[in-house]
């Protein structure tokens, strides 16, 4: 992990930082409770680069796996997801992002995406009271676009690339000048273009169609089952279990997980004991059988069997995973 920051008051600084692991680079933005469970296979590489302007904070992430991303940032604020590229199409919610799209949720909502296998996004967070008060009359109507839950919308596509491309820069290695942070006149000039910029995004926005009539039922039925395969930790869940707590038949599951995530339960619930596995793994302290019984815990009992598929995930032995634990402990 390589990383520098600004001093920091604990109101305004930058930070860019490298990460080799999911959970880590999830762990890395601030005041968010969020879990990342990588989805694809392969070593995991990701950049993110964040900026704290008072009471607004933003954020360029790239990573190049697909991720089951699911959390909630600080209450009282509008999240805002502006892709600058992306290998395909995200899930936000029940609603697909595609590259012209931007994604919003409140705070209060919590969110749940599901990203391409390569995704570099700019997120951007700000306070209710300061989107409100930037619309005001200059944007009559506005307010009425903003969600009470996480949406998908399609901006003017003018004003959309003129914005990425202002974000861009801001983010690029020799477009912003941390150090003046420093300066209040900056830090103050930084977030008004912010959120004037977004407030006049969402102005003319428009809601992005819906896949299909049926595809929210769908994803309210994949939500259902991941959200309680998650919330069981190491306990053992069958797909029968899914089917009893989302009240749909195996059969009706399996059309689901394949329509909305492109998998299916099997396979999606051995990831997700795999990424638990992971996160103990980076936890414990290395000793003989370690491996084994937090294995054994996620319910892997062929042990040769779970070391390939996890190699197979993750690019790493779990070995790798535990030992590295010396080298940098979390």
């Amino acid at each position: 992990m390589e990383s520098h920051a600004l001093g920091m008051d604990g109101s305004y600084g930058f930070k860019s930082v490298l990460t080799h692991d999911s959970d880590e680079h999830a762990a890395m933005l601030a005041s968010w409770e969020q879990t990342y469970n990588q989805l694809s296979a392969g070593s995991f590489h990701g950049a993110l680069q964040q900026i704290w302007l008072n009471r607004i904070h933003l954020f360029r992430e790239r990573t190049n796996r697909s991720l089951a991303q699911d959390g909630l940032p600080s209450k009282g604020h509008f999240v805002f997801g502006v892709p600058l590229a992306m290998s395909g199409t995200a899930l936000f919610g029940n609603q697909i992002v595609v590259p012209d799209s931007i994604f919003v949720f409140r705070a209060t909502d919590g969110f749940s995406l599901r990203t391409p296998e390569f995704f570099d996004v700019i997120g951007i967070v700000v306070p209710e009271r300061d989107i409100f008060a930037a619309m005001g009359s200059r944007f009559a109507g506005a307010a009425e676009a903003l969600p009470g839950s996480p949406m998908v919308f399609m901006p003017s596509q003018p004003a959309l690339s003129e914005f990425r491309g202002w974000l861009n820069s801001l983010f690029a290695p020799d477009g912003f000048q941390a150090m003046r942070l420093v300066e209040p006149m900056f830090r103050h000039s930084l977030r008004q273009t912010v959120v004037d910029q977004l407030a006049s995004l969402l102005s003319d926005a428009v809601r992005a169609p819906l896949r299909s009539p049926s595809f929210p039922g769908r994803c309210r039925v994949v939500e259902q089952a991941v959200a309680f395969a998650l919330s069981c930790g190491a306990e053992p869940v069958s797909v029968g279990d899914l089917c009893a707590k989302a009240k749909v038949s195996r059969r009706l599951l399996n059309y689901c997980f394949q329509d909305v995530l492109n998998t299916n339960p099997v396979h999606y619930l051995k990831v997700v004991r795999l990424n638990g596995v992971r996160r103990e793994l980076r936890r414990a302290e290395p000793g003989p059988g370690v491996i084994r019984d937090i294995a054994g815990r996620w319910g892997f009992w062929h042990f040769s069997r779970f070391a390939c598929e996890y190699r197979s995930l993750f690019g790493e032995l779990p070995s790798e995973t535990l030992s590295a634990n010396r080298i940098h402990p979390t």
